[in-house]
């Protein structure tokens, strides 16, 4: 694998976790590899394979040597896309860290927007960008296309910036801490790991912003109304394990934010329309709610006995 020698003021560190499916990362990577480095910057490539078994090993292996970066390759056995970002954080040692996922295509400038966003403003500790669909066949999923900066949120947590084209500084990473491994695609919870973590950010008094220059596009292949079913479902079951997590920290924001989601949807399961999905919104929520309160008291419990011990 390619090694960089010169000496540059920066390094970018892209982190990629993927999972079963090396026809994506294959294309990802070759996009990634058209991607135009920033002057005074090295990049690095940390991909982790989240317990793969096709032939993902083997693709990052022959894409380390033709890339035109330092590409670094780690095994990650525990199932979870937050396990595998925290795995790729520790290998990682860029002052930027970049966050892609394996079925994202990134724009030609998109190191470039990523080093000249955060050059611009030295306050700004993350950022996400702007999400387009790939292929207009696929249905208009999981993608952020608006035009105009905005600051993150509590109001637009849910809304506003997408864990498959984000970054950070080093040192917010180190104020904010690791991803939480009980989120996100891969474990029970399913979802918001990215929610979670911008939360914690703006808790920390982080400045993150929406970059929509910052581009990727996104190729996620769903085209049937079962594959969104199954996607809306884990993304509110995931909000609703997210609300338990902050409810019962006694987090006030979060309190109201959960009390008018679920009053919105209460009020939609006696409406003449909507009310079937309505009703399981809401149940999706609570089935977050309850997996969370779970986790949480088995993970007690685990304290306890190795307190005994």
């Amino acid at each position: 694998m390619n090694t960089l020698t010169d000496e540059f003021e920066q390094c970018i560190s892209i982190v990629l976790s993927t999972y079963n499916r090396s026809d994506a990362l294959r294309n990802c990577l070759c996009w990634l590899n058209d991607c135009e480095v920033p002057s005074e910057a090295s990049v690095e490539l940390v991909v982790v394979d989240n317990n793969s078994v096709d032939d993902t090993r083997a693709v990052v292996e022959q894409f380390g040597r033709v890339a035109k970066f330092n590409v670094v390759y780690v095994f990650e056995s525990r199932q979870g896309i937050s396990f595998a970002r925290n795995s790729g954080i520790a290998a990682a040692s860029g002052d930027l860290l970049v966050f892609i996922d394996d079925d994202c295509l990134a724009a030609g400038d998109w190191l470039i927007e990523v080093k000249k966003t955060f050059d611009q403003d030295e306050l700004l500790a993350g950022a996400g960008g702007r999400v387009e669909l790939y292929d207009e066949r696929d249905l208009p999923l999981t993608i952020r296309t608006s035009s105009e900066r905005a600051r993150a949120a509590p109001s637009n947590l849910f809304s506003l910036v997408l864990g498959c084209n984000m970054c950070f500084r080093r040192s917010a990473i180190e104020s904010v801490g690791l991803f939480d491994e009980r989120f996100g695609v891969g474990t029970k919870l399913q979802s918001a790991e990215d929610s979670d973590y911008i939360y914690r950010g703006i808790k920390a008094g982080l400045k993150i912003d929406y970059v929509p220059e910052i581009l990727v596009f996104h190729a996620h292949g769903r085209r049937t109304q079962d594959a969104v079913g199954k996607l809306a479902k884990g993304y509110v079951v995931g909000r609703g394990a997210f609300y338990a997590k902050n409810i019962l920290s006694g987090d006030r924001t979060m309190i109201m934010e959960a009390y008018w989601e679920f009053r919105y949807r209460t009020i939609g399961i006696f409406s003449n329309k909507g009310g079937r999905a309505s009703l399981r919104h809401f149940g999706y929520l609570l089935k977050g709610i309850f997996l969370y309160i779970g986790s949480a008291l088995s993970r007690s419990s685990s304290n306890r006995s190795g307190t005994q011990r």
